[in-house]
């Protein structure tokens, strides 16, 4: 109650936002699926056979008709690194009304829930994704999990999954498990490949992850069709209502409307959508546009969206300055949009922004109140200078921790104001456990920009510390990294084969030089060793360092290959491994007995993963501040037994002011 006073207070005397809603997308019973009276009892009779060999099988146990009890958890889970207030409309429910076509009733009495003229009654709960479902589908944001303990009785999988329509004739990806209570839960319209690796007949607890949710067989969006049949293969309802009799079986009980703000955030262009994710038989995914950093005088756009949004509701809105002062505030309520129901499933709107061109640099704020509960999504609004080497250091982002990006940034490169961004980007695979995978990330960084857009790019076909030399590798795709500040950055990435994503990052360990306006020279001069250095003979591969002498550390990634990397096919064959020092002083120029660590089984963008045991050592001798010798010894590993000394240089010339003191 403070905090909700507090915010009416701090916005009591801030103009109102003339910019009118525009409407994103809204989600009135849709997605919707159908599953015809005979497939539906076709599968019900397979996983019959499936129970009864299971029990023949298994002769201990037996599932027979019980008193049913609240033992289902939650069925989805965000996936690490993916954390907004929420992720999930509920667009229908099961239908209680035999009666059809246009006879329904949900377990409330309401009519959130279909049927159809075939005699298709809906027969589940649909939980879809939202704001931005067929991008939130393809990163995998949201797990599908097992809701209660049992027996994982069939899976299918290989399907297509982006099916936009209930034409369809293709069949879904699912997993179906036998609980513990005697009844089957159906998990249907999986992302294809997700499913969890377990097979038919192994055991499953409470929360064990099943698969994505997708858009596969007869479907209009992705979402999940969470569905529990009885041993007589009738729909069991877990809902408790008016219209539905039996018990309530949920762990902690679901509202049957629950009006949240699901995402609140600020983005540099309107998002769009799209209608469906496949367009001229290509993949699409929504574009949202997202951008944490401006510079004074530019428009942003707010953008907030809403499930179960009914319209007599008002949000409170509010910008405020990094002094808590307000720039403006506004309401807002579904009624003034004239749409076409008073009730909606899930919402999107947003509104422009315009900042003023004296808006004092630092973290902004956007607020809004809404059902009771209150929301805040920071911003930063600064003109950080980009062409400084200040920037050069290791960026990670704590929830997946075990990747990240090494930066040089190397200063007025093309002229006055004119700077450049190198970063070697070292992560995984698609899949979990996934093979080491690395990228290096190129583009111009100018005074005054509030980001830069790099190339991305990948060297594929080389050798462990051997030639051949690679060149100009391929272009796969598109970053744009954006710096909050000196210790915060923002790396937006569109790859060529469809994946997308925003990355928030940190500085692994303290800022030395940089500031708003450049670098403050205030520093041990060999801090400026760090950057890129390579070995001319086996160029496309080589390190970045962060040298911080201010805190004894030194950090390197070694971009690398395969010993036979050349005849391994594209990414498969890359490498890397990061070199670690917690005792490097200012003045060093000779270091011995630092751990080599490979760090393995990531997953790309997601998770956390240790580096483990280290496999080797290695020592560097600095001749200058162009040139260094590395001398490396692996002891374990895939490099196990292998040892030389490699004769680096920088990849460009020394920034001004480097010295070895």
């Amino acid at each position: 109650m403070i905090a909700s006073l507090l915010l009416v207070a701090s916005l009591s005397s801030a103009p109102a936002l003339t910019a009118p809603a525009r409407l994103y997308a809204v989600s009135a019973d849709t997605p919707t699926d159908r599953l015809e009276p005979a497939a539906h009892a076709a599968i019900a009779a397979r996983l019959e056979r499936a129970k009864q060999a299971w029990l023949r099988f298994d002769r201990a146990t037996s599932w027979v008709a019980k008193d049913l009890t609240a033992d289902l958890a939650w069925p989805l889970h965000p996936a690490d690194g993916f954390a907004p207030f929420g992720y999930h409309g509920v667009s229908n429910f099961v239908d209680h009304d035999p009666r059809f076509p246009g006879l329904v009733q949900d377990y409330a009495c309401g009519a959130r829930t279909y049927d159809d003229a075939s005699g298709y009654n809906h027969g589940g709960t649909d939980y879809f994704l939202w704001p931005f479902p067929w991008l939130m589908m393809d990163e995998q944001d949201v797990q599908i999990v097992a809701a209660a303990p049992g027996v994982i009785l069939e899976k299918d999988d290989g399907n297509y999954d982006r099916d936009c329509s209930l034409s369809a004739a293709g069949k879904f990806n699912a997993v179906f498990v036998l609980q513990d209570d005697g009844l089957t839960a159906w998990y249907l319209h999986m992302k294809k490949g997700s499913l969890t690796a377990l097979p038919v007949g192994a055991r499953v607890k409470a929360g064990d992850f099943l698969g994505s949710v997708g858009s596969s067989g007869s479907s209009t969006g992705p979402h999940l069709h969470f569905e529990l049949t009885d041993a007589k293969q009738n729909v069991v309802d877990p809902h408790h209502g008016q219209c539905s009799s039996g018990a309530d079986l949920w762990i902690v009980g679901q509202a049957y409307e629950e009006p949240r703000i699901d995402t609140l955030s600020t983005h540099s262009a309107e998002p769009d959508g799209v209608d469906c994710g496949v367009a001229n038989g290509t993949p699409v995914h929504e574009t949202p546009a997202y951008q944490d950093h401006f510079r004074a005088g530019d428009s942003l756009w707010v953008f907030a969206s809403y499930s179960d949004h009914r319209a007599g509701e008002v949000t409170h809105f509010g910008v405020s300055k990094p002094d808590g002062s307000p720039l403006m505030q506004w309401d807002f309520d579904l009624a003034s949009q004239n749409l076409a129901k008073p009730f909606y499933s899930g919402t999107g709107f947003d509104w422009q922004v315009d900042l003023p061109s004296d808006a004092p640099t630092g973290t902004w704020s956007v607020q809004a109140s809404f059902a009771g509960k209150n929301y805040a999504h920071a911003f930063t609004v600064g003109t950080l200078n980009l062409d400084q080497h200040g920037l050069t250091g290791a960026w990670y982002n704590p929830a997946t921790a075990g990747q990240g990006l090494l930066v040089e940034s190397y200063a007025e490169l093309g002229g006055s104001g004119k700077g450049y961004l190198a970063a070697g980007w070292y992560t995984f695979d698609t899949a979990a456990p996934g093979g080491q995978r690395w990228y290096t990330l190129q583009g111009p960084a100018n005074n005054g920009d509030a980001s830069s857009t790099l190339g991305i790019y990948a060297a594929t076909g080389g050798n462990f510390n051997a030639p051949p030399k690679l060149a100009n590798p391929p272009r796969l795709g598109t970053a744009i990294l954006s710096f909050g500040d000196c210790s915060s950055a923002t790396l937006q990435f569109t790859f060529d084969d469809g994946r997308t994503g925003t990355i928030a990052l940190s500085r692994a360990d303290t800022n030395i030089t940089c500031s708003t306006a450049g670098d403050t020279s205030a520093a041990p001069l060999d801090y400026l060793l760090s950057g890129a250095w390579y070995d001319a003979a086996t160029s496309g591969q080589g390190f970045f360092f962060d040298f911080n002498p201010a805190m004894q550390l030194l950090f390197g990634a070694w971009y690398t290959f395969a010993p036979e990397g050349a005849t391994t096919g594209g990414g498969a064959g890359q490498r890397w491994y990061t070199i670690q020092d917690n005792a490097f002083a200012s003045g060093t120029t000779n270091k011995s007995g630092m751990a080599i660590y490979e760090t393995s089984g990531g997953t790309f963008n997601a998770g956390k993963v240790s580096a483990g045991a280290p496999v080797g050592s290695a020592d560097l001798t600095i001749a200058s501040c162009t040139s260094m010798q590395l001398t490396y010894a692996f002891t374990a590993g895939t490099n196990a037994g292998r040892s030389g000394t490699i004769n680096l240089a920088r990849v460009v010339g020394a920034p001004a002011g480097c010295s070895l003191q």
